[in-house]
């Protein structure tokens, strides 16, 4: 389960920073492949999409973290389409935290640590839930 005080911390400064949605997509990407360039394979679609994409689940996952038992199916489906495009579970440690800190580097001068401990425990639990499913996905195709 995820820390009450956490799930309002994500949503609060989530609610502050959703019209930022778009350009942490772009600075988001920009750092991974700079990163991690081996991770440009996995991404073939127009990358503004993908910017609007990330945005978008990362919203979708804000409004669903008091019912994440609710969100099986959703999850589930993200990590089928995960597996398609090469996504391995060891991935997403170094995608979350290169998440959280381009999230906090779009406020840092109103981000405290708190902020980040949250969105830590936040997208931890949700990409391991997702990196579960795929390496339950991955199990079957073998």
């Amino acid at each position: 389960m995820i820390n009450e005080e956490s799930i309002q911390i994500v949503r609060d400064t989530w609610a502050d920073l959703i019209g930022h949605g778009p350009e942490i997509g772009r600075q988001f990407y920009n750092r991974l492949f700079q990163k991690y360039p081996e991770y440009k394979k996995l991404f073939k679609g127009d990358e503004k999409e993908q910017h609007r994409k990330l945005a978008f689940a990362i919203t979708l996952v804000i409004t669903k973290l008091n019912k994440l038992d609710q969100i099986t199916e959703e999850v589930r489906s993200l990590a089928a389409r995960h597996v398609k495009y090469g996504v391995k579970p060891e991935y997403f440690e170094p995608f979350i935290k290169l998440l959280v800190e381009t999230i906090a580097s779009v406020r840092a001068e109103r981000w405290k640590p708190e902020y980040t401990k949250a969105w830590h425990e936040v997208m931890k639990a949700v990409g391991d839930a997702i990196a579960k499913n795929i390496a339950a996905q991955q199990t079957k195709t073998k």
